[in-house]
């Protein structure tokens, strides 16, 4: 769980990925363009897909759920 674009919450068990920030494609994607991000990536040596979705108030991106099952 992202505010704005800082992860403020994981279920991934690793404590420094709190505090850490989306990278700028994710940002202007998802916080500028308010639209879904997927792409892969590698966590803890093994390969999931991403799934960066909006979070909105009044019309407005307020942060991201991430979301990433782990690939097959």
């Amino acid at each position: 769980l992202f505010s704005n674009d800082t992860r403020i919450n994981t279920t991934i068990d690793d404590p420094s990925l709190i505090g850490s920030t989306a990278s700028p494609a994710v940002i202007e994607k998802v916080l500028n363009n308010g639209t879904v991000y997927q792409d892969t990536t590698m966590i803890k040596d093994q390969l999931y897909m991403a799934y960066y979705i909006p979070i909105k108030s009044n019309d407005s991106v307020i942060g991201m759920y991430f979301v990433c099952p782990l690939c097959s």
